[in-house]
């Protein structure tokens, strides 16, 4: 680069820095058993039946890394610290409005989840039901 070349400072010498082994297999173990535990957090939540936490962690998850392959972590920080900063005020000055909007929001979803339950899943568990009753019908 044209930087490298006006700096005329030696670079520093880092033949004395050691890291011992027995520190860098603490230190692996630790990682290895903080990846274990996320991994058995994750399979606790997915077994044990919360299923919508476990998709939204899911998918949080998700959002961080695509977020996080567009942008650099101090934009990411300036815009968290930014937002961090700015709606909590406008929700307590908006509160009402943002409550009446919610309500009716859910409303909607609600609707259009009947909607869908009454055409596809409805459906498809009929033809589930029925199968099951067919196959284990001992009687006939």
């Amino acid at each position: 680069m044209l930087i490298d070349e006006f700096d005329f400072r030696e670079p520093p010498d880092l033949s004395g820095l050691e890291i011992s082994e027995q520190r860098a297999v603490g230190m692996a173990r630790k990682f290895k058993s903080g990846i274990e535990e996320g991994i058995r957090w994750m399979l606790r939540v997915a077994v044990e039946g919360d299923c919508f936490s476990f998709a939204g962690t899911i998918a949080a998850l998700w959002v961080v890394s695509e977020s996080g392959s567009h942008f650099d972590l101090l934009t990411l920080l300036y815009t968290g610290i930014v937002l961090g900063m700015t709606v909590p005020p406008i929700y307590v000055k908006y509160e009402d409005k943002i409550k009446v909007f919610g309500e009716r929001l859910r409303m909607q979803f609600k609707k259009y989840y009947d909607m869908v339950d009454e055409k596809v899943l409805s459906k498809i568990r009929n033809k589930v039901a029925g199968r099951g009753r067919q196959r284990f019908d001992f009687k006939s």
